[in-house]
């Protein structure tokens, strides 16, 4: 595609979607007579990690919410594994293998690390959250209140409760907020594992260094645009690109 910079940059996100997991073709989403979105097309494969970007009010969590059924496109079409998702309840979007988390701390307070994921998973797949608990070094806290638990850990158990949920595609919302340096690279770790044992992965993060490091594309989001996508490499070509969008 030609960036907004001026660059030509190469972008599957943009190309067709034929054998994608995720298609979202000229989507855009007004919210109380904002613009939120404005005719965003993307593309996710299966086996990708895509780490989207850009400033505070781009459209990145609008993007998820109108992916995950949280709110509805006001143009446009989203289609999940193919089929279209028009008015997709978010609840059954999930039970699909489309699952998110939340900008806000995972886990319910009251509970701890095992009862969270026993609750995500209504209790029917004890396998599952060993393996979750084990892939996400939780189980020595598993009987830990979650209030008790550091905001690294429970940035886990959010992430957690979404992977019990054995996932296709896993969104990430700001996974790494409000974290030192030392967590930062704990959950970043955390998470190339979960996408190494065969999780495709999308995830929305201001922190651009690692997001680079993570990714397998890039899409840039700005006032609700796409401005640009391609490789870390290729973005990074771009001198407007780099100083706007990909400096920390």
């Amino acid at each position: 595609m030609t960036a907004r910079s001026g660059a030509v940059v190469s972008d599957p996100a943009t190309s067709s979607g034929a054998g994608s997991l995720l298609d979202v073709d000229d989507v855009s989403c007004v919210l109380g007579g904002v613009r939120a979105l404005s005719e965003v097309t993307m593309h996710i494969a299966p086996g990708e990690l895509v780490g989207i970007i850009g400033p505070n009010g781009a459209g990145k969590t609008t993007l998820f919410n109108v992916v995950t059924g949280f709110v509805p496109a006001t143009t446009g079409e989203v289609r999940w594994d193919g089929a279209p998702l028009r008015g997709g309840k978010a609840h059954k979007v999930a039970r699909s293998g489309l699952v998110r988390t939340f900008q806000n701390v995972g886990g319910f307070t009251g509970l701890t690390v095992a009862e969270n994921l026993e609750l995500a998973t209504r209790g029917r797949d004890p396998e599952a959250i060993e393996r979750v608990e084990a892939l996400l070094h939780l189980a020595d806290v598993r009987d830990r209140s979650v209030e008790d638990c550091s905001l690294a850990t429970r940035k886990l158990v959010g992430i957690a409760m979404a992977l019990v949920r054995t996932p296709r595609l896993l969104l990430l919302d700001e996974p790494l907020a409000g974290l030192d340096d030392t967590d930062r690279d704990r959950v970043t770790s955390l998470i190339e594992q979960v996408h190494d044992s065969g999780v495709t992965v999308c995830m929305v993060e201001h922190d651009i260094g690692r997001t680079l490091r993570l990714a397998d594309r890039m899409v840039v989001l700005d006032a609700g645009r796409l401005v640009a996508a391609g490789t870390p490499a290729e973005l990074a070509r771009d001198d407007v690109l780099a100083r706007n969008y990909l400096s920390s």
